[in-house]
């Protein structure tokens, strides 16, 4: 269901932007599939945080969300040193807007390239994560069934 949501969600915020709003998409399946792509991948690892800690790994995302949102308009160049070498590294936005700032204003097309390896390395290492708590949850089951029918 995730990989189906990604592909609307990634066709369907770039048929919106080009097709309401009039703005000018180069290569528009491109940025289709690189915002698919993008929206996978965050959900993998959105998913795999929750899966981990709970409804308060929500937290996590929402200091992400403060610290990053204004900073992802910057070029880094512009910003200070703290942001520049302790936030902006940190930050899983980043591989989205140097994916779309490539696809935009230098001509680039959907390829493998860092934004994108990137991605998927988040995107793998997310469903490895979201199979171990699965794999533990199920274990942690079967072991309280086991001690439950004990005598």
């Amino acid at each position: 269901m995730g990989a189906v949501t990604a592909l609307l969600v990634g066709f369907g915020l770039t048929f919106l932007a080009h097709g309401m709003l009039d703005l000018d998409i180069p290569k528009f399946s491109d940025t289709a599939l690189f915002l698919s792509v993008t929206f996978f991948s965050f959900f993998l690892m959105i998913t795999a945080v929750l899966s981990i800690l709970g409804i308060s790994g929500v937290a996590i995302f929402a200091l992400l969300l403060f610290f990053g949102a204004s900073l992802l308009a910057l070029a880094p160049e512009m910003m200070s040193s703290f942001y520049r070498g302790w936030i902006h590294p940190w930050l899983p936005m980043r591989f989205m807007v140097d994916g779309l700032r490539q696809l935009f204003f230098f001509g680039k097309g959907f390829g493998w390239n860092a934004p994108v390896a990137a991605l998927t390395w988040i995107s793998l290492v997310s469903g490895i994560v979201i199979l171990g708590t699965a794999v533990k949850v199920r274990v942690q089951k079967i072991d309280r069934t086991a001690t439950a029918s004990r005598p």
